[in-house]
């Protein structure tokens, strides 16, 4: 896809008239908007900036934003089921990312129905407390396995997968439950117990995180944390997700719709921004911040994170370097930001490293 594409999507999703002179290729353009999952987001922002679409993009779009729009209500209603229970039973955690931005109240409310979706619903517990949180998921008939679409069944994890990916990873395997609806046959739930690739990684940020939890009245009522913490779980989780070697084989290293919550959730006025620069210095968070929020401006083309970024560090921004975990590779990106966004596969930007040795 070429440069003046991206510049033309980005312009509808911040609202902006896109510049006369781009001609936007619209058949590479629908493919990328479904790839990062912004479609529904930008017919909508379309829709609201009055920007008007091709006849067949605006049909194949319109019936995205449908969809999504349902899937919003499907999810909402699971994630009440799940919230009521973790507020009753007192259980330590928070709901991150899309739970929160998809049902936040009227004046606050950043994302309308059928702009952003969620495929799972997250949960943020420290790790000497996943047991409760894991009680909840269990007491309401979710277990850990995957869904089997072809036989519209749950497969279960065997134990040994269990325990491997709570030992290898930040997260526990997924909890999943079949829903008995045609078109969401399944609802999966996931709960994270680190905030870096590997458990224990960002420890400090984790438990204040749970801590300085409150419950939160918007479209559900659930536990969440402080504007600030949950806006450095959106940047430990991208920098987390840019640094895996799977991520980048899955295209998932720089999904625009990630991207995206930084941007909006900046520019809500939610946050405070003197005590989220305190914040980065506090959990020596900077080189994180730095990089992606380096790779928000570049791919928004904006210079709203401009003086921020130079508030928090000085000199050159590093990608972080890829990191092969099985195979105990690391590379660094030979590629801008924008470059690797605009392959569809961007391993051959890759450039092997020699830090191989402290790969566990």
């Amino acid at each position: 896809m070429k440069k003046t594409d991206l510049e033309y999507i980005a312009s509808v999703l911040k609202g902006e008239p896109p510049r006369e002179n781009i001609a936007p290729d619209w058949y590479e353009i629908l493919g990328f908007l479904n790839a990062h999952r912004i479609a529904g987001l930008f017919y909508s922002r379309a829709k609201r900036a009055d920007i008007k679409l091709p006849f067949r993009a605006d049909k194949l779009l319109s019936k995205v934003f449908a969809e999504q729009t349902r899937r919003n209500i499907f999810m909402r209603e699971q994630l009440k089921i799940i919230a009521a229970k973790i507020i009753t039973d007192n259980v330590a955690c928070v709901f991150p990312k899309g739970s929160f931005l998809s049902n936040m109240k009227d004046g606050e409310k950043i994302y309308r129905d059928g702009e952003r979706v969620s495929n799972d619903i997250d949960l943020i517990v420290r790790p000497d407390e996943i047991t409760g949180v894991a009680n909840v998921l269990s007491s309401l008939g979710f277990v850990q396995g995957r869904y089997d679409a072809a036989k519209k069944e749950i497969i279960p994890f065997s134990r040994i997968e269990i325990l491997t990916r709570r030992m290898n990873r930040g997260e526990t395997a997924p909890y999943v439950k079949l829903t008995g609806d045609p078109e969401f046959p399944f609802v999966e739930a996931d709960i994270n117990f680190s905030l870096g690739n590997t458990p224990g990684e960002h420890a400090k940020l984790l438990s204040d995180t749970v801590d300085s939890r409150i419950t939160y009245d918007g479209k559900v009522t659930l536990p969440v944390t402080s504007p600030e913490l949950f806006f450095l779980h959106l940047i430990l989780h991208q920098y987390k997700e840019s640094a895996l070697y799977f991520m980048v084989e899955r295209g998932k290293d720089l999904e625009l719709y990630k991207l995206g919550d930084i941007y909006y959730f900046w520019n809500s006025g939610l946050l405070n921004k003197s005590a989220l620069r305190d914040a980065v210095g506090k959990y020596g968070i900077a080189e994180e911040t730095r990089a992606v929020l380096t790779q928000v401006r570049e791919l928004f083309f904006t210079d709203c994170f401009d003086e921020f970024i130079n508030l928090i560090g000085k000199g050159s921004v590093e990608q972080p370097h890829v990191t092969d975990y099985p195979n105990k590779r690391v590379y660094a990106w030979v590629g801008s930001v924008t470059e690797r966004i605009l392959a569809f596969d961007s391993r051959h930007m890759l450039q092997g490293i020699s830090e191989q040795s402290h790969v566990k």
